[in-house]
């Protein structure tokens, strides 16, 4: 295929990532069996999210609409695979048996086809010290650039934030009001694909200062989230009930990444 610019969008197990020799995202320790749960003639928990943290294992529900509610259950794991979605549905229920039962009920009222289970990993995005994050007109967005654990509920929200500036810095140099033959006359190939990289260049910089800290913000808040010790835990919940706030918590959220133009 020919083209002046590819931009890997695959998501973490991303092929171009491999093809740019990207390291494989790391495990993080803890695994993530998601579901949507549903309830025909409506259910009364309102529209709060709500997180509930035990030792090694956590859980969450949001309500979506008057029917439906997401939830999630995250737990320590050394990582194998579990395909079976009975088994996967027992698990979860297995580790939150004694926890609230609008959780239980939850994960009893998911439909088969919505419960996924998923090994969590990342892989920070270090400007230096490895692969390239752009070459010969090639660069990454979204999670095939900075997969990251979704501690912080921030990894859709950055693809977009990619796709922007990525934009942003690609129409500077692709789009030209000028008639096609004029643009032709007045810049070659080679001076074309230099101009790219440099776009290339500029998208990548600017999105690194962005990632990397909140990957690393992600990753240690995840680490305490989920830790097994039931004095340390005990401790750590009276800090967050204490110290932490709502606005602390979700200060990364303000972000602004400018518009497209």
């Amino acid at each position: 295929m020919q083209t002046k610019v590819l931009i890997g969008c695959d998501g973490v197990g991303s092929v171009v990532a491999k093809w740019m020799n990207m390291k494989e995202p790391c495990y993080a320790g803890y695994v993530a069996t998601r579901g949507i749960a549903e309830y025909p003639d409506g259910h009364n928990l309102g529209d709060r999210a709500r997180q509930i943290l035990g030792s090694g294992v956590r859980a969450g529900f949001v309500p979506m609409n008057a029917n439906k509610a997401y939830w999630f259950v995250v737990f320590n794991s050394s990582g194998e695979k579990l395909t079976n979605v009975d088994l996967v549905r027992k698990e979860a229920l297995d580790y939150v048996r004694l926890w609230p039962t609008m959780i239980t009920e939850a994960i009893n009222r998911s439909p088969p086809e919505t419960l996924s289970r998923k090994r969590l990993a990342d892989r920070w995005m270090w400007p230096v010290g490895g692969p390239p994050l752009y070459q010969g007109g090639v660069t990454l967005a979204g999670d095939a650039m900075h997969p990251m654990t979704p501690n912080l509920g921030q990894g859709g929200c950055c693809a977009l934030e990619d796709a922007v500036v990525l934009a942003r810095s690609l129409s500077k140099v692709l789009v030209t009001t000028d008639p096609p033959a004029a643009a032709w006359a007045t810049r070659s190939q080679a001076q074309e694909m230099q101009e790219i990289e440099l776009a290339l260049r500029s998208y990548t910089e600017e999105r690194w200062r962005r990632m990397l800290p909140l990957a690393i913000r992600s990753n240690i808040t995840g680490a305490v989230l989920q830790i097994d010790n039931d004095f340390v835990c005990s401790v750590r919940n009276m800090i967050i009930s204490s110290f932490v706030t709502v606005d602390r918590f979700l200060d990364h959220t303000n972000y602004d990444c400018g518009s497209l133009y």
